[in-house]
């Protein structure tokens, strides 16, 4: 609840980029939530489809709506998802938010959803809330649960409530409590760190809330249908650079120094699947890239963290991988788009 008793202030952030027809079909349904202390703030990241124009145009044309207010903030430049979806979770703050519900503009949100995230994290003290989010194509078809993070340093989404320990909320969509999002502002980066760009950046968020004593819920009754993004090319050699060189970073910046000795076998392990995975599916060198610039840039990412350090396992799944899946740092967003382009 909010401060006066009056429900919890509840501000979604949709971050696009030269997919406007997307976020329109996601406005449209973001307006027919059936929870009353509701706000939304596009940011557009410098956006060459005229989604500001866009924009007002919309809003013209569909009056104020249920929400309290639909804002417009315009970056400069494609600052990336991770420092533009800061831009808005800023803004949120600044608006009285108490909780902010950042999310993808290819997703479509079901009425009841926005209340059950809520009465989820307001009824198990959780600060980081993941919905159920289904594929857009496919209702019945689960698409992720949240993510799992395995000891070979691999990140995995959830597709049942029992394949493994829920580690944190994808980027795709999560709601986050003020509290945590004003103490993980402060950090080098930002809330997301604006250093990675994009991918990953999740996936570290949720280790620097780890370490502060925050924790993860699921509430399987707040459904989203997902379509799936390409943004940077189906299987682009800057898709996989930034995937490989994030993933290293995360570690790098969140493990203490006596969990990556002890879970060092494994990381190392994992490390050299990823490569030998890259000889197989032909993106050596847009891997390779990637493990060498996160290597290099591994120790002053750890200095400039300033970060606490996850000294336990007990965030971590025990298994060294999940057998026949895609990790997020490989393939499973290449995946994710393949999908949407083929319509199944």
């Amino acid at each position: 609840m909010g401060v006066t008793g009056a429900p919890a202030r509840v501000h979604v952030v949709v971050l696009t980029w030269d997919g406007w027809d997307d976020t329109e079909e996601c406005l449209d349904s973001l307006r027919e939530t059936e929870y009353a202390a509701l706000r939304v703030t596009v940011v557009d990241n410098a956006s060459a489809d005229d989604t500001p124009l866009r924009f007002e145009r919309w809003m013209d044309r569909r009056g104020p709506g249920a929400c309290l207010g639909i804002d417009l903030v315009r970056n400069e430049a494609n600052l990336g998802f991770a420092e533009g979806n800061n831009r808005g979770v800023a803004h949120a703050l600044e608006e009285g938010a108490d909780w902010v519900f950042v999310l993808n503009n290819d997703t479509v949100v079901d009425p009841a959803a926005a209340s059950e995230l809520v009465a989820e994290g307001e009824g198990s003290g959780a600060a980081m809330v993941v919905p159920a989010v289904y594929d857009h194509a496919h209702p019945d078809r689960v698409d992720r649960f949240g993510i799992v993070f395995t000891r070979s340093g691999s990140a995995y989404d959830r597709i049942s409530e029992t394949d493994g320990a829920l580690f944190c909320p994808s980027g795709c969509a999560a709601l986050y409590r003020r509290d945590l999002v004003g103490a993980l502002t402060a950090d080098e980066g930002g809330f997301f760190d604006r250093r990675f760009f994009m991918y990953h950046e999740d996936v570290d968020l949720g280790f620097r809330a780890w370490a502060r004593g925050y924790r993860p819920a699921f509430a399987r009754g707040a459904r989203i249908h997902h379509k799936g993004s390409a943004a940077l090319g189906l299987g682009s050699p800057r898709a996989y650079y930034l995937r490989h060189r994030n993933a290293i970073w995360t570690i790098a910046k969140n493990y203490s120094a006596e969990l990556i000795l002890r879970e060092s076998p494994w990381l190392v392990a994992g490390q050299l699947l990823g490569l030998a995975s890259a000889v197989r599916r032909r993106r050596f060198r847009a891997v390779l890239k990637g493990k060498v610039e996160g290597l290099l840039g591994a120790l002053r990412m750890r200095r400039s963290s300033g970060v606490p350090h996850t000294r336990t396992r007990a965030a971590l799944d025990r298994r060294f991988a999940l057998t026949r899946r895609a990790r997020l740092g490989d393939d499973a967003d290449v995946r994710e788009a393949g999908r949407a382009l083929r319509g199944g």
